[in-house]
């Protein structure tokens, strides 16, 4: 009986959420550190936000639950939405959910490695780990950890 209650009130929830439009907001200012700034503060077209937010909304765009656009160091756009977790549980997403990144994790390494050897911070990606991180204490890399390095 729970899981139909919980089941239905997904469904309401999500036909509320792809059936309203989305309203632009610029993000909530927090302690966390982020200087904010609106779409308009940084020339950027609201009506292709509200596009994407719509899809994600309609679920044309599936599994997203969360878009951060950071521009110029500041914060444009924080959203969250409703989805499922890698367990398939129905979640409302926040700031302060917990998510697995899995391969994300490695898409963004990946990113700033590129970036590295363009910017000639590092000569190529076969280089040695602790010449990637030279202000990592020797003390705190173990043996294992230097074999990897």
């Amino acid at each position: 009986m729970k899981t139909k209650i919980i089941l239905c009130f997904a469904v309401v929830l999500s036909a509320y959420f792809s059936a309203s439009a989305y309203q632009y907001a610029a993000p909530e200012k927090t302690n966390d550190g982020w200087e904010i700034a609106s779409l308009d503060d940084e020339k950027l077209d609201a009506g292709l936000f509200k596009e994407i937010f719509e899809r994600i909304g309609d679920k044309s765009y599936k599994n997203v639950h969360s878009v951060l656009l950071v521009k110029n160091g500041k914060l444009v756009v924080e959203e969250y939405f409703s989805g499922q977790t890698s367990a398939g549980q129905f979640q409302m997403f926040t700031r302060d959910t917990l998510n697995e990144m899995k391969s994300a994790t490695k898409s963004v390494n990946s990113i700033l490695v590129g970036i590295s050897i363009d910017r000639h911070l590092i000569h190529s990606v076969d280089g040695k780990f602790p010449a990637f991180s030279p202000n990592i204490p020797t003390s705190s890399r173990t043996r294992k950890k230097t074999r990897f390095a």
